[in-house]
């Protein structure tokens, strides 16, 4: 993940800024990759220019197991001679690369379970025939369940694929063992003879 901006000094003279400083929750002021002119298209050209004073930057997110982590950025430029310009005003993002935390449990012909997500939790699925189908289960305060007899997919198979993703798009996978009873179903046998 990176963070992007323009950054630009006017005075004395029309130019970039030598550098861009980022820093994260007032921590220390890290540099940031600077590189000045307009966006190279495809075929090698200029296809945009920035004024001659402008530089944009990119800065490097180092992500390790954040899950909706709020962190508070702020940015200041460097010019040639090095004074340090005003920092930028506060901007508060979220950090998150980790899918939501799911529990489940069986109890008879139940399947039930906790989701959580530091974001928030934004859908859960589930199948019983190896992923070939899956059925939204409803999450209420956390919680979920689902009736095995209510499975409308193909043949069901001894295990439970759970998915799910939080706000962001994350997505978690678990696979379960299940009990599954199946209906007894007795067919004529008619034998003829000949």
């Amino acid at each position: 993940a990176f963070l992007r901006g323009l950054s630009w000094d006017e005075s004395p003279i029309t130019r970039p800024p030598a550098r861009v400083e980022i820093s994260i929750d007032g921590g220390r002021f890290y540099p940031a990759h600077l590189s000045s002119g307009g966006q190279v298209a495809p075929d090698g050209t200029q296809s945009r220019q920035e004024p001659s004073s402008t530089a944009k930057w990119l800065f490097p997110l180092w992500l390790t197991s954040q899950d909706g982590v709020p962190v508070e950025v702020v940015a200041r430029a460097v010019d040639q001679a090095g004074n340090v310009g005003a920092e930028s005003a506060p901007m508060t993002i979220t950090l998150d690369n980790q899918g939501p935390s799911l529990t489940a449990l069986q109890k008879e012909g139940l399947l039930e379970g906790a989701a959580s997500d530091g974001s928030g939790v934004a859908w859960l699925e589930i199948s019983l025939d190896g992923g070939a189908h899956y059925l939204p289960v409803t999450i209420e305060d956390g919680a979920w369940s689902f009736e095995l007899a209510s499975w409308s997919g193909s043949w069901p198979l001894p295990f439970a694929m759970l998915r799910a993703a939080d706000v962001w798009g994350n997505v978690t996978h678990e696979v379960l063992p299940v009990e599954i009873e199946y209906e007894r179903l007795y067919l004529p046998l008619i034998m003829k003879s000949g």
